[in-house]
Formats: structure tokens, C-alpha cells, sequence
């Protein structure tokens, strides 16, 4: 055994429905003889120092442990199927976690409080990726066991490796649920016997089939969409789909008839907004007065990304600039606080490299025909970055992200990686080009809000002729290039937290943050003019699950607020329906997005709130073209990357584009 350390399993409760168990780590004698009385069963050979105690009576077990003092905790559902009876059944797991902490000179140091580990100290930050990595190897599928004996020893196993000495004790809670169980959706369907434990799981047996998304209203409305401000040709559609082109004819018909979409005189089909009568389509983009030019430029890549824009803008007028063979280009002029702004839509970001450099292309274009555009926002949907057990860390649906600077929150600096491309925008000295004398924070060469995550074109670890699942199974952090990119200056980070901190301030006063107000009252016109809904999901629409393998998942708890925050009064906007805003890098990477334990390790390494779908090529077009100032906003729509989960994806792009638009109030006009 690789530590001298023993460890003492006792069971606290025991009935039919209902289990607890305690594991606790035994660093020296005494604390051994003390239970020496208790002692049902001493192992040996593999599993020498694990011991295993008489049930003690739930009196006695209070005098030796308040058990609502624990550092933090760890819910999870298990899914079991009885071997003999084929009987289905759902089990909740709760592991609550006691750490020991250094800076405690008493004996009672395994009694402290919870809000110890939200302070946001390393060390703090040790002990919650150290429960969150106990979890895991638990949970591995490699091993795990196939009953409930077996996974209580290899809870205590697990517990006497070196890497998790800082745990002292672990409580386990065991209860069976009678509520309906579904299974998590996913892109493999099918099922493997199973042995008397499962989890729940989609799990792959080795059955391959393919899959083909069916010919339906939501999925031509989808395509469309996607595509806007671009027309699709109905044999375009049908080639995408494996469908006949009569089905495709009378879906598009069914969409004409209800308004959402209309043919184009080329006979090809583009999608309709609201303001369809108002919108002015040409072939060049008129000329526009000097003081009517736009100084910020919106760019989104969703149709629900471009309606929750356009409704925060006023005396809105928009321009469609057409061509049947595609790069159409819609702009959106208007009003926002005391500035004019041009709002656009990518077409189909991301789908595929091609996509992403017309995306890029988009953008120049957007930046050549605007040239007095001095600020930028990339306004709209991401994926959030969970974390199992930290509520303060934890990215949930409907939450915001807002790019800054992680480096307070990560030793990483791309400067020292050798392996990195650091697109740093800025010289050496830290010049931002500009004559405005406004105060403002600028970047410094660690400095980074956006990272891409690309494959290495050769690994040592990368078979020869390796195919794409392969090296899959290869891959780390240390698998990918990382480019890097900080605006010059930093003024639209300031603002963003600034106005954070201050709603902070005028909540406990019974204010409202005023992105919250922009919500509502977007929301009231949205409902009223689009056919999209814009409400916030219910809660339970909000289903957190971890990968365990390459095709297991389990479903885990949403961490919950210690006691602290509780007694302090902490505002919790999502207890009003409202979005949490977080502050940190944005990332992305098909590849890296892909693999959940990898998109998990790389955001912790470089300080990642949020994914995206592949942006890459529309932040180098706004280096490239020498604009100092922008800001990446993200709505929290999945745990992906912010394609995955449709029902929360206007709600989303609401949010980020409310708080886009209390940014644009603070933020006073150039000279």
C-alpha cells in the first residue's frame, strides 16, 4: 500500500430505502483505539488497512461528527437493473466530502466550514479539483464495480491513494427514488446487457449504425435559419437531408404559407423576420452620413442570436445586401444609449472550415464597408463549463459569460508555452493606437480572452495513419496548438465588471441590475413581433451530466450554496429567473469540445467559462483590421459549445445581448 494510512469504514444507517455510510482516513494511534470496540472486520492481503465497523446508533454517531459541517458535497443517480429479476430502479448518491486544511491548529480542524473552500484561494481550489478527481476515478468505467459491496470498497481503495490524502472522511448517502427514469438523450442508440449495478448512461454496445436526421418542418425552419441572410435551394436541402425534393417542396410550402419563410424570385428559400416589410434590400449599401455612421459593430452567427440583438437596438434600419449565388449580408443600423451601431449575421458558422473562412470573410467586409467602427461585440450563445462541486464556479443555462482575462485565476501565460501560438494583439510597450486620453486598463503580454484549440499535425503518442477515433482516445492538453487572443485595450472589460459590481451594490438596495430590465422589456416586443419563444425554460430543463467514458454519462447534481453564502445574503439572480454572470476566457475547438473529460481539463488550465462554436477566423479578421477594443458576450444555451440544446438558445442570446446593451449605455462616445 503506498500510504501507512488506514481506513475505517462504518455504516450509520441502514434500511431497505434508505443507506449511510462513513469513510474516514485513521492518521495515528489514538484516534484507532478510540474505536477499537467497534471494530466488526481488519483486511488483509490486497486490501490491508481497510477496516470495517459495527453499525453505530445515530445518537452516538452525533456526538462523534455534525454531519452538516462537511466541506462540500456531490449528488449524482445511479440506475440499477436486478440481474434475476430484470426489476429497473433509481438510486440518488450523495458523497459529502471533509477535507483536512493546513491551516487549522486545532483537533477540530475536519469541522470546518464550507465557505473556507468559495474564498478563492489555491489551495481552496486544490481540495474542490481534488474531490472533483476522487469522483471520477470512482466512476470509472474501466473498473467500476458490478454491485453495491464492490463500490463501497472501491470507495475506500480510492480513498487510500497518496493523490487524495487531503480527504479525511467521507460520508456516503444512498436512497432510492420512485420518480420515472429517462435516460439521457444521445447521438448512439442502443443498450448492453447489464450487469446488477448501471449507471445512467448512454451506453454503446458494439452495434454501429448510421444515423439520419429525418425530413421534418423544425429541421428545414433549422437549415434556413442557419443559413440567413443566405437563400438555400431546395436541392440543396434535399441533398443534406437524403430526402426527395417533392417532400422538401411541400415543407418549404407549409413554411411559405405560415410566414416564417418566403421564395426568393430564383425559386430558392430565405428566412422572414419580423420586420420583413421594413427591411431594404440592394445591391450596395447606400452611403451613410458622417454622423450617422456606425462606431460599434454586433457580429452573431444564430437567427435567434440577430432578433435578441436587433431588439435592443432603436430606430433600427436594415439593409440586406443580396446575391443568389450566396454571401448575402444583412446590416441592422440603429441606436443604443448614446451610440450608432451595426448589427450582422454570420451565415452557418463553424459547420465546416470553408463556412468559418466566409465567416472571416464576412467580417472584413463588415469592417471595409463600416470603417469608423472603433468597438466590436461578439453577442450570443456558448456552452458553459460546469463544475461538479463549486457553486461559485459553476456555468449554468441561461448564465452569462463575459470574455476577460483569466490570469488572476490561472498560472498560465501563453508567453512561456512553447508549444503555443500567442496572437496577443498590442506592441511590447503596451500601445493602443488611439489618441482617446480616456483612463483604461491595458493588456500585458499574459493577457488573453479568447483561445482556439487546433490539433497537432504530429504527437510522439499519435500512431501512424491513426484514424480519427484513435486519436481520440490519445488526446490531452498538451495534444493541441493553443492560439491566443486580448483585445489592446481592455476598456470594454472594465465597463463589464464594473457595472457588475455596482448592481451588486444597488440589489442590496432593492434594485435591479439593469440588464435584467432590458430582458424583460425585449422580451415583451420579442413575443409580440417573432414567432420565437424567448422565455426563460423551466428549471428541470437544466440536466447536468458527466462523462465517465467514451459513451457513458451520469447525471449529477447542480452544486448548491454553502452555508455562508446563505447567511450573508448573497444575491442568486437565477432564484429570480434571471442570469448569473461569470467572468473568464472563452474557448474553442471542435475537437477539444468533443471530448468532455478534455474540454474539462483545458478550461481549467487556461481559465475557460464558456465554449463557442469556432470564432477563430472572426477575432483574427477584427485583429487583422486593427480594432482595439471588443468583447466576446456569451448566453449559456448547453454544456457544448451552444449548438446542442435548442430550448434554451433565445433565452441565451437574450441575456447576452442585454448585457450587451448595459455595457453600451455606460460606455461614453469617442471624441
Amino acid at each position: 500500500m503506498a500510504t501507512n494510512d488506514l481506513i475505517m469504514m462504518t455504516p450509520l444507517k441502514k434500511e431497505l430505502d434508505h443507506t449511510i455510510l462513513r469513510v474516514e482516513r485513521i492518521v495515528d494511534g489514538k484516534q484507532l483505539d478510540q474505536q477499537q470496540q467497534n471494530i466488526r472486520h481488519v483486511a488483509g492481503g490486497q486490501h490491508q488497512g481497510i477496516i470495517i465497523n459495527k453499525q453505530i446508533a445515530q445518537q452516538q454517531d452525533h456526538q462523534h461528527h455534525n454531519r452538516t459541517k462537511f466541506d462540500l458535497r456531490l449528488a449524482f443517480k445511479v440506475f440499477l437493473v436486478n440481474a434475476i429479476t430484470n426489476v429497473h430502479q433509481q438510486e440518488s448518491r450523495e458523497l459529502r466530502f471533509w477535507f483536512h486544511h493546513h491551516d487549522d491548529d486545532d483537533d477540530d480542524h475536519h469541522h470546518h466550514n464550507s465557505s473556507s473552500l468559495n474564498g478563492g484561494g489555491n489551495n481552496d481550489q486544490n481540495l474542490l479539483q481534488c474531490a472533483q478527481s476522487f469522483f471520477r476515478a470512482l466512476v470509472n468505467p474501466q473498473d467500476f464495480p458490478k454491485n453495491y459491496v464492490g463500490f463501497i470498497m472501491k470507495l475506500m481503495k480510492t480513498m487510500q491513494q497518496p493523490l487524495y490524502r487531503p480527504l479525511l472522511q467521507i460520508e456516503l448517502e444512498v436512497k432510492q427514488i420512485d420518480e420515472p427514469f429517462v435516460r439521457p438523450s444521445s447521438s448512439s442508440t442502443s443498450s448492453s446487457q447489464r450487469s446488477s449495478m448501471d449507471l445512467s448512461l448512454n451506453s454503446n454496445n458494439n452495434h454501429h449504425h448510421h444515423h439520419y436526421q429525418l425530413l421534418t418542418e423544425e429541421k428545414v425552419r433549422e437549415m434556413i435559419e442557419s443559413a440567413y441572410p443566405n437563400p438555400l435551394s431546395l436541392p440543396d436541402i434535399a441533398a443534406t437531408t437524403c430526402s426527395n425534393q417533392e417532400d422538401v417542396e411541400r415543407l418549404v410550402n407549409e413554411l411559405c404559407t405560415k410566414g416564417v419563410a418566403r421564395l426568393t424570385d430564383l425559386g430558392q428559400i430565405i428566412r422572414v423576420t419580423s420586420d420583413e416589410q421594413q427591411v431594404k434590400r440592394v445591391s450596395q449599401m447606400p452611403k451613410v452620413i458622417r454622423s450617422q455612421q456606425p462606431t460599434v459593430a454586433i457580429i452573431t452567427a444564430q437567427f435567434c442570436e440577430k432578433l435578441a440583438v436587433d431588439s435592443m437596438i432603436d430606430n433600427k434600419d436594415t439593409y440586406v445586401r443580396y446575391k443568389g449565388e450566396g454571401e448575402s449580408n444583412v446590416y441592422t443600423l440603429g441606436n443604443i444609449g448614446q451610440h450608432r451601431v451595426v448589427a450582422t449575421k454570420l451565415p452557418a458558422v463553424g459547420n465546416s472550415r470553408s463556412a468559418m473562412i466566409a465567416a472571416g470573410n464576412t467580417t472584413t467586409r463588415l469592417l471595409g464597408t463600416f470603417q469608423h467602427v472603433e468597438y466590436v461585440f461578439l453577442v450570443g450563445i456558448g456552452g458553459g463549463v460546469p463544475h461538479y462541486t463549486d457553486y461559485h464556479q459553476h456555468v449554468r443555462l441561461g448564465d452569462i459569460v463575459v470574455s476577460a482575462s483569466p490570469r488572476k485565476n490561472s498560472s498560465y501565460s501563453p508567453i512561456n508555452q512553447k508549444t503555443s501560438n500567442s496572437d496577443i494583439g498590442g506592441d511590447d510597450d503596451g500601445h493602443n493606437g488611439h489618441g482617446n486620453n480616456r483612463p483604461q486598463q491595458l493588456p500585458t503580454r499574459s493577457d488573453f480572452i479568447y483561445v482556439h484549440c487546433e490539433k497537432l499535425r504530429s504527437s510522439p503518442d499519435e500512431p501512424m495513419n491513426a484514424s480519427n477515433s484513435t486519436w481520440k482516445e490519445l488526446q490531452t492538453v498538451d495534444s493541441f496548438n493553443y492560439r491566443f487572443w486580448c483585445p489592446l485595450s481592455l476598456e470594454l472589460q472594465d465597463i463589464a465588471r464594473h457595472i457588475y459590481l455596482e448592481a451588486q451594490n444597488d440589489i442590496v438596495g432593492g434594485g435591479q441590475p439593469s440588464w435584467e430590465r432590458y430582458i424583460e422589456e425585449a422580451r415583451h416586443r420579442l413575443q409580440e413581433s417573432d414567432d420565437l419563444e424567448f422565455v426563460r425554460p423551466a428549471e428541470n430543463t437544466d440536466k447536468l451530466y458527466m462523462s465517465i467514458g467514451t459513451n457513458d454519462v451520469i447525471e449529477m447534481a447542480h452544486p448548491e450554496p454553502d452555508h455562508h453564502h446563505e447567511d450573508t445574503g448573497e444575491d442568486d439572480p437565477r432564484k429570480r429567473g434571471m442570469p448569473k454572470i461569470h467572468f473568464g476566457a472563452v474557448g474553442s475547438g471542435r475537437l477539444a469540445v468533443g471530448n468532455e473529460q478534455l474540454r474539462q481539463d483545458i478550461a481549467l488550465k487556461f481559465g475557460i467559462k464558456a465554449f463557442d462554436i469556432e470564432f477563430d477566423t472572426v477575432i483574427e479578421s477584427i485583429f487583422g483590421n486593427r480594432k482595439d477594443r471588443y468583447i466576446i458576450i456569451r448566453g449559456i444555451a448547453d454544456y457544448k459549445d451552444g449548438s446542442r440544446k435548442k430550448e434554451w438558445q433565445p433565452y441565451a442570446a437574450l441575456s447576452a445581448a442585454a448585457y450587451m446593451k448595459a455595457i453600451l449605455c455606460r460606455l461614453e462616445p469617442m471624441n
